[in-house]
């Protein structure tokens, strides 16, 4: 039995109307109250001025009272015309506002009349999206920051107190930062402060943690079985009692708890940018953080890699010992063989790398980076493509070169390298890559050193690398193709289902391929016949032609022959698939796209045939109520009656 929602009445639009006009005519009403109200103080101020000019004018009148008489008129005529003109200019300026407004207020009750049905996935999303600091209508809004500089303050203040409590509600702001907030939390951990390096030396000792000396060396104050054992920075400054300590103690103290917290909150954040930051931090005051640092960089895993590439191009003083504790902590995250922190990182990540070796030019990584030229994922190709276009281009780099000592004391007369640099190990790897994809071929012959050998002599790094770009293009397409025409003929043998799953396998690895269309024509042609073979409230064959007809949707062009057929054809599994009002609106548009869907039209009217029955049996349970209702309260009488 369905129930309707009883909603207040509304007022009919004629009445709206006339509402409306009577509120437009008092405001205009009042506005010309107040138009003739400044008419009027601006007369009296003008007939003030002419009778002070007649009472300087009487004087002259004995003499010369022709000459004063037409002086006054001319006063009394220039008078009149500057009050006629502010009156004209006044109305002229209220005008086109008033005029404005009441138009938009008239078009914004029209409009509300207007009472179009809402699509079930927009309010479904605006619903969703309450409370939200993004809404899921746009998915391309970029995150908003959760911290500001007023937060930093309040986080400041609480950790200067003892208070535990407060202690950690501030931690749990700070904590929760996004990588929108990379920005502040860099400016506040670089901060200049009052505090010299050696006083904040002395309170990370009195917390037992490890502090490197003035050669850069550590020496933990703790001995004996706990030697070993890491301090937890954050929670030995926090239990530390400020009263214990030095006048000149407590700030640092301070300064030090503050700045734990934001090293922890660039790593919470988990975006690679936060390395550097914390590289850059390690080597200020005197490096007395820098273990806490080391832990940050151990913390945030592959996701430091790329900051720690970078190290060598950091604008420091310092950036030859940078670049030296980079490496050890790239060897500390068993990440300094580029082959193995690209294998054990995701796509977006694996991205990151590959610009970070390009742009540092790592010669370690010449070998990954040439082989990630021919990855699956588009987006790691081209980031390695451009990372090898770095590795052979721009100034040419200068290898170290030396006397060689010989058998008997003797030195070569000539100068020679003594290893490759990373543009001739460049070289290298694209000239064997490319012999090798040149003999698969067919091409070329011969072994691939020779081959190899050949290629560089004729060709240079940049030629190398776009060969080897096309070489891999075309091999990629060629198996793309071949895919492609297993597919087919699945689909012309009637096993769509195994087809339409190597289909999506092949867009996973090329989306924009050249057979968009005609694997476009194959996904509608199955989620045409799921659709037909699904039966009224089978939810899960709704789903599986909804989803088919979706994909065929991506791939079609909104000017396509089969578009609007292939919507309609959508539109009617989700209604199939989705219950609700929306089904009803669902079925509706997609009879709009496709007026000849025998389909759609028989789903409105099974609709319609079951709310007519729902309606009966309403009608019939409430008749039958009320009816025993009545005769309950007959039979109830007659046996009060005596």
């Amino acid at each position: 039995m369905t129930s309707r929602v009883h909603e207040p009445p509304s007022l009919p639009l004629w009445l709206r109307l006339c509402l409306l006009s009577l509120a437009f005519g008092l405001r205009m009403g009042s506005w010309l109250l107040r138009l003739a109200w400044a008419a009027t103080r601006t007369s009296l101020a003008g007939w003030l001025q002419i009778s002070y000019m007649l009472r300087d004018a009487i004087a002259p009148l004995r003499r010369k009272l022709p000459g004063a008489l037409r002086q006054a008129s001319c006063a009394l005529f220039q008078a009149g015309t500057s009050v006629l003109m502010g009156i004209l200019r006044l109305m002229r300026g209220l005008l086109w506002p008033t005029t404005v407004l009441g138009a938009t207020a008239g078009l914004a009750l029209v409009l509300s009349q207007v009472d179009a049905p809402a699509s079930p996935a927009q309010s479904h999303h605006k619903r969703g999206a309450q409370g939200a600091n993004l809404t899921l209508d746009n998915p391309f809004e970029q995150e908003r920051p959760t911290l500001t500089d007023s937060q930093l303050r309040r986080t400041r203040a609480a950790l200067a107190n003892a208070d535990k409590n407060g202690h950690k509600k501030a931690l749990r702001e700070i904590l929760a930062a996004q990588p929108a907030d990379l920005p502040l939390l860099h400016r506040a951990l670089l901060r200049r402060t009052k505090v010299s390096a050696a006083n904040f030396k002395r309170v990370l000792r009195r917390i037992g943690a490890a502090v490197p000396d003035r050669h850069g060396r550590f020496s933990s104050p703790v001995k004996g079985k706990d030697a070993k054992k890491e301090t937890d920075w954050l929670e030995a400054l926090s239990v530390l009692d400020p009263a214990s300590l030095p006048e000149k103690l407590v700030l640092a103290r301070q300064e030090a708890l503050y700045s734990v917290v934001l090293t922890r909150a660039l790593v919470a954040t988990g975006r690679s940018e936060a390395g550097s930051t914390i590289l850059l931090f390690a080597y200020r005051h005197g490096e007395a953080f820098r273990d806490q640092c080391g832990r940050a960089l151990r913390a945030m895993g592959s996701a430091a890699v790329p900051s720690l590439a970078r190290a060598p191009l950091l604008k420091h003083p310092l950036t030859y010992r940078i670049a030296r504790y980079a490496s050890y902590q790239l060897d500390r995250l068993n990440r300094s063989r580029p082959e193995l922190a690209l294998a054990n990182a995701d796509p977006s990540l694996q991205v990151e790398m590959l610009h970070a070796y390009g742009e540092a030019r790592t010669l370690a990584a010449v070998a990954a980076v040439v082989a990630h030229m021919d990855d699956s994922n588009g987006e790691v190709r081209r980031a390695a493509r451009w990372a090898a276009l770095r590795y052979v281009s721009g100034r040419p780099p200068r290898a170290a070169k030396r006397q060689l000592k010989l058998a008997g004391g003797k030195k070569t007369e000539r100068a020679r390298s003594l290893y490759l640099t990373y543009r001739q190990l460049a070289r290298h790897e694209l000239a064997a890559r490319l012999a090798t994809l040149e003999i698969k071929a067919g091409r070329a012959k011969g072994q691939v050193d020779a081959v190899a050998e050949t290629l560089r002599r004729e060709h240079d790094g940049i030629a190398l690398a776009e060969k080897l770009s096309v070489a891999t293009d075309e091999r990629r397409a060629q198996a793309q193709r071949q895919r492609y025409e297993v597919a087919l003929k699945l689909a012309r043998t009637g096993r769509r289902k195994t087809a339409v799953a190597q289909l999506d396998r092949l867009l996973a690895l090329q989306p924009e391929g050249s057979e968009r269309g005609e694997i476009a024509r194959i996904y509608l042609r199955e989620g045409e016949a799921q659709l037909g073979l699904c039966a009224e409230g089978d939810r899960a064959c709704h789903a599986r032609a909804a989803l088919a007809l979706g994909k065929a949707l991506a791939l079609l062009a909104p000017n396509a022959a089969s578009f609007r057929r292939a919507e309609a054809m959508r539109l009617i599994a989700e209604a199939g698939r989705d219950e609700g009002s929306g089904r009803r609106w669902r079925l509706e548009r997609a009879l709009m796209l496709d007026p000849g869907s025998e389909l759609a039209q028989k789903r409105i009217d099974d609709l319609r045939h079951q709310h007519r029955s729902s309606m009966k049996v309403a009608m019939s349970a409430a008749g039958g109520t009320s009816l025993a209702a009545l005769l309950l309260l007959v039979f109830w009488r007659r046996r009060r009656t005596p």
